[in-house]
């Protein structure tokens, strides 16, 4: 359906970032990296979606790009969660998941609706074995958000 818009719409960093996440959903990772790069060419300072960016680049295991992600991030905002987030991501593809869960939990201080941090916590829990804690956080995920099925998945994946 966004293909279908006027070129002059279509060509914006917010149906890029669309389009990216929409190819993300669908596991299409390839696809979607190279859609968030578009975005970053049409909205160099835009940090909203990073996070998801940093995700495919982490199922991908592209640790130099995402690194570079990471510093860009960096330089961008301080104060953002999908900063943290991309960082915790960079951290959790080089197998360090305490250092991951602190970066993911800044995200969370910063935000405590960003449902994605807890869910990409309760991940790490999951890789450490802590099942206890990885509930906690997929719970606090669907707390935020009750649809982010991310945290549905999380939970079954548990139990």
């Amino acid at each position: 359906m966004y293909k279908k818009l006027p070129k002059a719409h279509l060509q914006t960093a917010w149906v890029s970032a669309q389009i990216a996440r929409c190819h993300f959903e669908l596991s299409q990772y390839s696809e979607a990296a190279k859609m968030y790069e578009t975005m970053l060419k049409q909205q160099s300072y835009r940090l909203e979606g990073l996070e998801y960016y940093s995700t495919c680049l982490w199922h991908l295991r592209k640790q130099v790009d995402l690194c570079y992600i990471a510093n860009y991030a960096l330089e961008r905002s301080l104060y953002a969660p999908e900063t943290w987030c991309i960082l915790g991501n960079c951290y959790s593809l080089q197998k360090e998941h305490e250092t991951a869960l602190k970066f993911f939990g800044r995200a969370i201080q910063l935000n405590v609706y960003f449902s994605y941090a807890h869910s990409l916590s309760g991940h790490e829990y999951v890789e450490i074995e802590d099942f206890e804690q990885a509930k906690k956080c997929y719970k606090e995920a669907l707390r935020t958000d009750e649809r982010h099925y991310t945290a549905w998945w999380g939970l079954g994946n548990i139990f």
